[in-house]
């Protein structure tokens, strides 16, 4: 595919390298603040269903303007257009998009009842889903040596939320919500590899598109049967002292929603579903601690062991996973050599067929 674009070695590394960076860098500020929004501000929002809600419609209409514009050339041919879609289309798109809202809607139930930090460590358990499916859609089985640094990165994940871990100021649900949250975000990344790079590939900004409808009704369905009732009494966060800097926030954490899904669509089509970079591991660090720090706490000796192991285990399968692209490009000498070979092979063949006639 990168090929057929005319991207060159040099500028499938730098794409890997960017898409992974800002992955990495909005992915990290949109966690901290949707905490922040959700649960340690005073007042705190406490309604999740609802963020999503406001992202979608946000998320949407910045990629309806988008497809209108600066998109509409790379998706105005695809067989994914609207108008073009059929059913085995549908069922693709829709797939990922349910995915995609599932995923969102149980991280931030997760980071409900539990720190950021024990949220983003058990993301590092989303490598071993993927390599799983991978296998099972594949039937091989894995390669040993990933065998290992699966087994590594679960050891680490068990050692981090133990006692003295990071699994502080954690609410009954919190940990089973976060492995669910685990699960579905690896079957997501599957399933959007598959439509990124298959052999009929969706653009991203339609993809995009087909998500934020799925975002937006099940962000809906959740807020109408779990918050409704609680928001009915106008909580303080959207009375008049607060209701600016709530909805300032909700404005920012949409915006940051939006180049998070398009960077994350950006990088699953240049790389796959298990390579996001060193820097992936670097953030996922990054989070443990300053969460960890900035709720007063240290973390214990093994957790310190078990967050090493986890994120280690990480990268070195990202690491492996990095390959350079092939250069099958031919020197004018190369291609000399070769057009002499070939014709020193057929004289040595014209005896043999003057023999035979």
């Amino acid at each position: 595919a990168n090929a057929q674009k005319g991207i060159g070695p040099q500028g499938v590394g730098v794409h890997c390298i960017v898409s992974a960076a800002l992955y990495m860098c909005i992915s990290s500020m949109l966690s901290i603040l949707n905490r922040y929004l959700l649960h340690t501000r005073d007042p705190p929002l406490e309604f999740p269903s609802l963020l999503i809600v406001a992202q979608a419609f946000i998320v949407g209409s910045l990629t309806f303007v988008g497809l209108q514009n600066c998109w509409y050339e790379e998706s105005s041919e695809s067989p994914y257009r609207p108008s073009r879609l059929d059913k085995d289309g549908v069922a693709r798109v829709s797939t990922v998009g349910l995915l995609f809202a599932g995923d969102i809607l149980l991280t931030q139930c997760a980071l409900s009842m539990a720190p950021v930090a024990l949220v983003e460590l058990m993301k590092c358990l989303i490598p071993a889903v993927v390599l799983i499916q991978h296998s099972g859609l594949s039937r091989t089985l894995p390669d040993f040596r990933q065998v290992l640094m699966v087994c590594a990165i679960c050891t680490g994940v068990v050692l981090a939320i133990g006692s003295d871990g990071v699994a502080y100021n954690l609410e009954s649900g919190g940990l089973p919500l976060a492995a669910a949250a685990v699960f579905v975000a690896g079957t997501r990344l599957v399933a959007t590899q598959l439509l990124l790079q298959g052999n009929a590939q969706c653009p991203m900004p339609l993809l995009l598109m087909y998500i934020t409808p799925a975002m937006g009704f099940t962000g809906l369905l959740s807020f109408l049967v779990f918050e409704l009732e609680n928001f009915r009494a106008r909580p303080p966060a959207l009375q008049t002292p607060h209701i600016a800097g709530s909805v300032g926030l909700v404005l920012l954490s949409s915006l940051l929603a939006f180049g998070l899904n398009y960077t994350e669509l950006w990088c699953i089509r240049v790389t796959n579903a298990l390579v996001l970079t060193m820097l992936g591991a670097a953030k996922t660090v990054l989070l443990v601690w300053v969460s960890t720090l900035g709720a007063g706490r240290l973390l214990s000796p093994r957790a310190m062991l078990g967050s090493a192991l986890a994120v280690g285990g990480v990268a070195l399968m990202k690491a492996r996973r990095v390959q350079p692209p092939e250069d099958n490009s031919v020197t004018p000498v190369e291609l000399r050599a070769r057009i002499q070979r070939d014709e020193a092979i057929s004289e040595s063949w014209r005896p043999n067929v003057q023999n035979a006639t």
